[in-house]
């Protein structure tokens, strides 16, 4: 038998239901996406092809309490292959705020993060674009928060056997380099896919070294900061190539890092000439790959995708000629220069020759002294594995 006024306080309670919930799907959810899967977007966004991004200055992740399936998420999960076995890793702001629900899964923030921690991601206009929620905003990480959950996943490695320091380091450091650079791997097979390479004059990067070293001194209290730390330190600025990537670090890490400590080039820049000799010159604008002004000495790296044909041969040559008009020892790079342990030291022993005429006798001395120690030698082969691109490696053709 009902007590008096039971019935009322059910409907009334259904009503406030209906009510919150109502009101529950018309406010702004936003879903913050962490780890690999971030890595992933960000990577896809620099593209600019299916999803482009834009800064998220002050965002903060803010729990997700609503189920995923009513954000139209699909777009996503689809793109990021979701499953119950590959949930989406969404960020919580602390314990008492993570909410599990179909393939996601909570990752808790163990502090507050700096400012510029975040993207947002934005549609684009082609055929193919990725699928966004219009129920919510979603939010990857900026490239420094990016670049501390790679070194945490190599720091862990390192604790658990299944890598070495100098390793983990060196993976670390190539993500900084592309982060900071003018070139994005594959999103979804960035080992063996193909490159995507920002045409000259533009950049889809989002930050540079010194914001990336500026934001991590931020941080603190963090698993893998030490390891991040280091990579942004070493990050070169504006590298447009995996390769070019590798052989600037190979030839200017410190030797305990199996570098050759070499003068750190300009990686891309302007090549600063008078108007007098830029009159003579066949190109308005020359941005060779590295550059030393102090040694009046360049260097080219000439990859086959973007240097094979007559054409581009032809423009190789003009290249030369200018860099030799504005008074600069060019060097040309091939791949054959580079790909072992054994070529990278004969090619940095000619570049030591040239230095040795701007002002350091001593540098091919150094570099040969260098070479005779074997504790060295085997650190170059881990990094000649660690950074040279797979599908270029000697051992594959």
């Amino acid at each position: 038998m009902r007590k008096p006024g039971e019935t009322q306080t059910k409907i009334l309670g259904f009503a406030f239901f209906i009510h919150s919930y109502g009101r529950h799907m018309d406010a702004e959810h936003r879903i913050f996406i962490t780890g690999s899967q971030s890595i992933r977007l960000l990577r896809a966004a620099r593209r600019g092809e299916i999803v482009s991004a834009r800064p998220a200055e002050s965002m903060q992740p803010t729990p997700l309490d609503c189920p995923a399936s009513k954000l139209e998420l699909e777009g996503l999960f689809d793109w990021l292959n979701i499953s119950e076995k590959n949930p989406l890793a969404l960020l919580a702001p602390n314990m008492s705020q993570r909410h599990w629900f179909a393939k996601t899964t909570p990752r808790v923030l163990s502090t507050q993060l700096p400012a510029q921690s975040f993207l947002e991601l934005v549609a684009t206009d082609s055929p193919n674009h990725l699928r966004l929620p219009r129920k919510a905003r979603v939010f990857i990480e900026a490239p420094p928060l990016a670049l501390l959950r790679v070194a945490q996943t190599e720091a862990q490695a390192v604790r658990a056997g299944k890598n070495e320091d100098l390793v983990a380091k060196l993976h670390t450091l190539a993500f900084a380099c592309e982060c900071c650079g003018n070139y994005s791997k594959d999103p979804l097979k960035p080992q063996t896919g193909r490159c995507h390479y920002d045409k000259p004059g533009t950049s889809s990067r989002f930050c540079d070294p010194s914001s990336m070293q500026s934001y991590l001194s931020d941080m603190s209290h963090q698993n893998g900061l030490k390891l991040a730390r280091f990579a942004a330190k070493y990050a070169i600025d504006e590298s447009g190539s995996p390769m070019e990537t590798y052989i600037n670090l190979a030839f200017t890490l410190p030797p305990r890092y199996a570098g050759l400590s070499m003068t750190k080039p300009l990686a891309n820049k302007q090549l600063v000439v008078s108007e007098e000799v830029r009159a003579q010159l066949k190109h308005r604008s020359l941005r060779p790959d590295f550059q030393w002004p102090d040694a009046r000495m360049l260097g080219e790296y000439l990859g086959d995708e973007s240097h094979s044909g007559k054409p581009a041969r032809v423009e190789d040559k003009n290249r030369l000629q200018d860099y030799i008009l504005a008074n600069y020892k060019p060097f040309f790079l091939m791949f054959d220069d580079v790909c072992s342990v054994a070529a990278l030291n004969r090619t940095a022993l000619m570049f030591a020759k040239q230095f040795a005429q701007s002002g350091k006798p001593y540098e091919e001395y150094r570099i040969r002294r260098l070479l005779k120690d074997e504790g060295f030698l085997a650190r170059q082969t881990k990094l000649v594995l660690a950074l040279l691109p797979p599908l270029l490696r000697l051992d594959e053709g």
